[in-house]
């Protein structure tokens, strides 16, 4: 009797040993599922906020034009917000749900992805280098900023003046020509890229110093849009006479003439105005008004495909003979093959962009606004007297003579400058630049290194 007592004890011992044993296995069975579970949808997570990451990346590439570069540094912009985070977008709802802010930094924009699932969270980042509060990439500022960049040589003749500092792999002053300003030259031995008479002293040529610099990066050559598609098809304008006509619409024309002593006004408002035409003459005494709300930065793109005529006494977007209108309401986009001529006495305010023709200005004409060419020669002659801004013609060799004096920055491939011709630089900003670098590509754009993090439930 007590020995089966005593079984019947060991028996009870071992079914209560045996379930605790169970019960400690399927806990830990338990935690590992859950553990799996949450290894998983960190995964998952993770994946998620790298579709966003790439999101970011692609947003930055196409809306470049539209990035609120003024921001300052560690200024958030919120991109993309699922209903998970709070949002309304449901672009990527396929995905999973995302949360992708622009952050503001020194030289560009880092990107920060968050990606939710099921209560799982991932973080991650990378960083674009897009340019400091210019918009421009360091060595690009470099460049612009300069004064005068050349790629290749200067040549001065006669008694023309360059004030400016001057970066050219060589450098030839002839006659009574002065740099007032430093000189760089890519050679270790700065002397000998420089060349000025024998009968004068160094700084009877340059009045600053001779130094060795290594060159920057090569130019970002422009890229030009597309030619605009879908407007509407005009007929031929022809304003001529002493008659006035007013453009309130986008469209397409074959033709505009602006003759006499007519006027053409161009109502851009409060959004940009787009025409694309074949042909563009202004001439006689002529006036173009470009019209917009105060306080829009609408503009008018101006899209020439074969010619663009600027002769006489005509004005474009002046307000009066001495008084511009403000250059950033006006870009022309120049395709043709012939020529962009303005000659006589004209008057011009905006932007110009020049795909491959050559660039002649002559005469006593005045031009106001930045210049890009993607061409190979820009001309001025006579008593031309350009404000540019730049000049970002990085293929093109400047040829300026006469009386002729260009006030402000140029970066080429080659430049001369004779008679009593001059070239005034002066150290300014880049904003008037900015709008027209983006829409032509001329921004840099780096890559960043990615940095990801992971955060838990």
């Amino acid at each position: 009797m007590k020995q089966q007592g005593s079984v019947l004890v060991y028996i009870l011992a071992t079914v209560a040993i045996l379930a605790l044993l169970g019960g400690s296995v399927v806990h830990s069975a338990m935690v590992e599922q859950r553990a799996a579970v949450n290894h998983s949808q960190g995964i998952r997570s993770f994946f998620v906020a790298e579709a966003g990451l790439n999101f970011g990346l692609k947003y930055i590439r196409d809306n470049q034009a539209t990035l609120p570069n003024h921001l300052s540094v560690g200024s958030e912009v919120q991109i993309y917000s699922s209903p998970g985070f709070g949002g309304t977008h449901t672009a990527m709802s396929d995905i999973g749900e995302l949360l992708v802010t622009l952050v503001r930094t020194a030289d560009g924009w880092r990107v920060e992805s968050k990606g939710l699932e099921q209560g799982a969270t991932s973080l991650v980042g990378t960083s674009v280098t897009i340019g400091g509060t210019t918009g421009f990439t360091p060595a690009q500022e470099q460049i612009l900023m300069h004064g005068v960049y050349l790629y290749g040589a200067l040549e001065m003749v006669g008694s023309s003046r360059v004030t400016s500092n001057v970066f050219a792999h060589a450098v030839d002053i002839s006659g009574s020509s002065r740099i007032v300003g430093n000189v760089q030259v890519p050679s270790p031995f700065p002397l000998s890229g420089v060349r000025f008479p024998t009968w004068g002293r160094q700084s009877d040529f340059i009045t600053g110093t001779i130094t060795h610099a290594l060159p920057q990066q090569p130019a970002v050559m422009p890229t030009f849009p597309p030619l605009p598609t879908g407007l509407p098809s005009r007929s031929d304008l022809r304003v001529t006479g002493s008659s006035t006509h007013t453009i309130t619409a986008d469209g397409i024309y074959n033709a505009i003439e602006v003759s006499g002593s007519s006027i053409l006004t161009i109502n851009v408002g409060s959004t940009d105005r787009i025409l694309r035409l074949r042909n563009f003459a202004v001439s006689g005494n002529a006036r173009v008004f470009v019209s917009r709300q105060s306080g829009s930065s609408a503009r008018l793109l101006l899209y020439v495909e074969n010619e663009f005529d600027l002769n006489g006494s005509s004005r474009f977007n002046f307000l009066t003979d001495t008084n511009p209108g403000d250059a950033s309401s006006v870009v022309l986009y120049y395709i043709g093959e012939e020529d962009l001529d303005f000659s006589g006495n004209v008057r011009w305010a905006g932007n110009i962009a020049v795909q491959r023709a050559d660039i002649d200005l002559s005469g006593s004409s005045s031009v106001v606004g930045n210049i890009v060419s993607g061409g190979g020669i820009i001309s001025l002659s006579g008593n031309v007297r350009p404000r540019t801004g730049i000049v970002y013609a990085p293929n093109a060799h400047v040829d300026i003579g006469g009386s002729s004096a260009l006030l402000g920055q140029v970066v080429a491939k080659s430049m001369e400058v004779d008679g009593s011709a001059r070239v005034e630089s002066h150290a300014g900003t880049l904003d008037s630049f900015l709008p027209l670098a983006r829409d032509l590509g001329i921004l840099g754009a780096g890559q960043g290194v990615q940095e990801h993090s992971w955060s838990g439930r």
